[in-house]
């Protein structure tokens, strides 16, 4: 389950302590490397798909980088 809080407006308004706050934005730097990396190694592989495609202009490694592309 996700959920999107504002730790900022909730520290200020003293919903919850500077412990609290910590703690929760640590959690939240985590999540954001996590993402990060995943961005990166997508990226990563429509790269060497786009190269495998522009070195070997055949419709066999076309159809079969576009068939195991898509599963």
């Amino acid at each position: 389950m996700r959920v999107t809080l504002d730790l900022d407006k909730l520290l200020k308004e003293g919903e919850i302590t500077k412990t609290e706050y910590e703690k929760l934005k640590k959690f939240a730097l985590k999540d954001i490397g996590t993402l990060a990396y995943n961005i990166l190694i997508g990226f990563g592989v429509i790269a060497v798909c786009a190269g495998l495609l522009a070195l070997l202009k055949s419709d066999m490694v076309s159809m079969l980088l576009l068939d195991y592309a898509c599963f």
